[in-house]
């Protein structure tokens, strides 16, 4: 179906509303599962340092910036 393009019937609107509905809680879900992600990879990689792990070290395997493990440690 072609946007703007006549209009459509009330099953193909019924369809791109059960869709929408279906695709909006689908990136709800990948939100939340990447924000447990991020904090599961903030404390694995503050663990790291703690058990004697470098910045640099830390940093290159979890593929953030030296920084960010800095920041990291400080809001701890």
């Amino acid at each position: 179906m072609t946007r703007g393009a006549g209009r459509a019937s009330a099953e193909d609107r019924l369809a791109a509303l059960i869709e929408l509905k279906q695709a909006a809680t689908a990136d709800r879900a990948a939100r939340k599962d990447a924000a447990a992600a991020r904090d599961r990879l903030r404390a694995a990689a503050l663990a790291a340092v703690d058990a004697g792990a470098t910045a640099v070290e830390v940093a290159e395997l979890a593929g953030v910036r030296r920084a960010t493990i800095h920041e990291w440690s400080r809001t701890m």
